[in-house]
């Protein structure tokens, strides 16, 4: 609940939410997320383009990190040279670096959230540029064909 929600909230909200979970929740203890085996490959990632770690792009690339794995599609929004792309794109190369570390070690995986790692791609599109019939597909009212749409074409790949 918390990861889904969070990513959402403005700043003084977040502390709101979670105050609110704790009254709801009393026995239950709120733990924080252990990324440690994703910290190290994103720190490279952003070192190897001269990028310096600032509290809240580390904070955004986490919950950012956490939305991906609950939704299909996400839209990253904010200003011009607010560092939507760099987020993205560092934390597809972070997860493939973690990823490749992992294919070449003997050591036998124990971490679930590993052990369900998939390599990253990502692909681009402006919504505004195609009809919602191309993004999402269409069935054809004469022959009940489905004709695919872009967005699960790009996900079959």
């Amino acid at each position: 609940m918390i990861n889904a929600n969070i990513p959402k909230f403005l700043k003084e909200d977040k502390e709101l939410f979670k105050k609110i979970l704790v009254d709801l929740y009393p026995d239950v203890t709120l733990g924080d997320m252990d990324y440690s085996w994703l910290e190290e490959s994103v720190k490279t990632v952003l070192d190897a383009e001269n990028k310096t770690v600032t509290k809240g792009f580390h904070e955004k690339l986490l919950e950012f990190h956490d939305t991906t794995n609950l939704r299909f599609g996400v839209m990253l929004v904010g200003p011009p040279n607010g560092g939507k792309s760099c987020l993205y794109k560092s934390l597809a190369s972070a997860v493939n670096i973690v990823l490749a570390q992992l294919e070449n070690s003997k050591e036998e995986v124990t971490n679930a959230e590993l052990k369900n790692l998939k390599h990253i791609t990502h692909t681009c599109i402006n919504p505004k540029s195609i009809s919602k019939e191309e993004l999402y597909g269409l069935q054809d009212k004469m022959t009940g064909d489905w004709k695919e749409g872009l967005a699960s074409s790009i996900m079959k790949r």
